[in-house]
């Protein structure tokens, strides 16, 4: 393109491409930070205003302006400026933090050009969907559901915080249902299910049961989560459990379910006594493998 080309501003003027190239390429701060708060840097960019990246010893003295400009068009949500960018060599370390808080397009641009964060990292379900889809479509997906941040799994982020529509998200991709993935530890040798179960998450414990978790998993103690379940009187939670399986059996100190429901019973106020009386009920006569789990729409939740 032509030096003299114009660039269109916000403000209604013009920058002409002459300039801008001059400004990039003299590493002039003050004119870049000029031309990204007009809004006109990514259009420069994409006019041709970087045909090479910084070069000698100006390079690391322009490198942190081009961090903080690609963040904060990250931030503001300037996706083509964004591309623009990442094609001229911005530096990518912390940028892909600025997007999951942004918007799904920018998430997307940005995934071309750097590596997307571990998933247990990622909260927002639209961004989980785009970052999973990207590694399914790499053929990543499979190892990096394993990968563990501060112990813990997507799975068991998700389980623990009761974010179904990550689940849900998950349950759509095979690689989520391999037992590598559906019975991956933390520290304390616990699946994802025993978390749901120690929360009360119902929906996410159905959730997991489905995509084929087993309720027979042992944890560091011999703890099932039907007696995690049970110490806490989710009475909902035991009889899903039992209808997928899980057995009265004791863990490393000899104590079923049943023994955890009875400590806990006896230790619970007043106002959580029906939940115990329904959880002892269902340990002491467990329902039938043809059981139909309860309207969630209807039938009043014991998981307090």
């Amino acid at each position: 393109m032509n030096d003299g080309a114009l660039v269109p501003s916000k403000g209604g003027g013009y920058w002409r491409l002459e300039t801008m190239r001059e400004a990039y390429e003299a590493y002039n701060r003050a004119a870049i930070e000029a031309l990204h708060e007009d809004g006109s840097l990514g259009a420069g960019l994409r006019l041709g205003l970087v045909n090479r990246p910084p070069i000698d010893a100006s390079r690391d003295a322009f490198a942190p302006l081009k961090d903080d400009t690609l963040t904060r068009a990250i931030r503001s949500q300037r996706n083509d400026e964004v591309r623009a960018l990442c094609i001229a060599g911005a530096g990518l370390e912390g940028s892909m933090a600025a997007a999951l808080d942004g918007s799904p397009d920018v998430l997307r641009s940005l995934l071309e050009f750097a590596d997307p964060p571990a998933l247990p990292d990622v909260k927002r379900p639209e961004m989980f969907r785009i970052i999973v889809g990207f590694y399914a479509e790499c053929d990543e997906l499979a190892e990096r559901a394993k990968v563990r941040v501060d112990g813990l799994t997507a799975l068991h982020v998700a389980a623990i915080r009761d974010a179904t529509e990550i689940l849900e998200i998950a349950s759509t991709f095979s690689e989520f249902e391999s037992r590598t993935v559906l019975e991956a530890t933390d520290d304390a040798d616990q699946t994802p299910l025993h978390k749901a179960a120690r929360y009360g998450h119902y929906r996410s414990l159905e959730l997991l049961l489905k995509m084929g978790a087993s309720p027979s998993a042992l944890d560091a103690d011999g703890l099932q989560p039907l007696h995690l379940a049970a110490a806490l009187g989710f009475a909902r939670c035991v009889d899903l459990l039992c209808h997928f399986g899980a057995a009265n059996v004791p863990d490393n100190n000899g104590r079923t379910p049943l023994d955890h429901a009875i400590l806990g019973s006896r230790a619970t106020q007043d106002g959580n006594a029906p939940a115990y009386r329904r959880t002892l009920a269902i340990l002491k006569e467990p329902p039938s493998r043809d059981w139909i789990a309860p309207d969630e729409t209807s039938a009043p939740c014991c998981c307090y």
